[in-house]
Parts: structure tokens; C-alpha cells; sequence
């Protein structure tokens, strides 16, 4: 598992770990957590799916390893899917498969 760090267009400092078989075949899987949880509740998929793919797990802003945005009005799905979006850019990642919970399947829907 390797720790990923980037900044947000906004200079906010986002934390995600990116685990799992990255020399893999099959599509990259992103994780995205509930509204007040964080890329640990994952780690049971980093440890099924995580042989035979790569798992990304995002912190949001404000929550887990991530700092908190300056700007309060930035907490929203829209911002936090380009965050997403800019997590994979990093990651020089094309597609992926989506999992989320709660939030993280409104964020993925977005």
C-alpha cells in the first residue's frame, strides 16, 4: 500500500492509498467512503479484490488523512468528484471502476 498525496485545485491537500496489483489487466477500482468515514473502511477490499487489481482509496477533504478546506462551501459532491477526478489524473488512471458508500455512490454517480 502506498501512500498518495496531491493538492486540490483549491490548494486543499488530499490523501488517498493506492494498493492492490497495479500491474493488473482488469480496470482499477476507486473507493469513496460515506459522508464521515474514510479510505480505512476499505481495507477488507484492498484484502479480497487487492491480488488481482488496483484499489484506490480517496480521503475527502476534511476527513481522514486530508486537510480541511479553507472554504466550507467547497464540502460538496461536485467538488469532491473532481477531487476524484484529479486523484486519478494523478494516478495517470483512464477509467475505473466505483465503489462508494453512502456519499462516496452520490460522488460516483456525479
Amino acid at each position: 500500500m502506498r501512500d498518495v498525496w496531491l493538492n486540490a485545485d483549491d490548494g486543499t491537500r488530499l490523501y488517498a492509498c493506492d494498493a492492490g496489483a497495479s500491474g493488473s489487466r482488469n480496470v482499477p477500482l476507486l473507493c469513496l467512503s460515506g459522508l464521515t468515514r474514510n479510505h480505512r473502511d476499505f481495507h477488507p477490499v484492498i484484502d479480497a479484490l487487492g491480488r488481482g487489481r488496483r484499489v484506490i482509496c480517496a480521503d475527502y477533504r476534511g476527513r481522514g488523512q486530508s486537510s480541511w478546506a479553507i472554504d466550507a462551501k467547497t464540502y460538496r459532491a461536485d467538488v469532491e468528484m473532481l477531487d476524484a477526478l484529479k486523484l486519478l489524473d494523478h494516478l495517470k488512471i483512464e477509467r475505473a471502476a466505483v465503489v462508494g458508500v453512502s456519499r462516496g455512490g452520490i460522488v460516483g454517480m456525479v
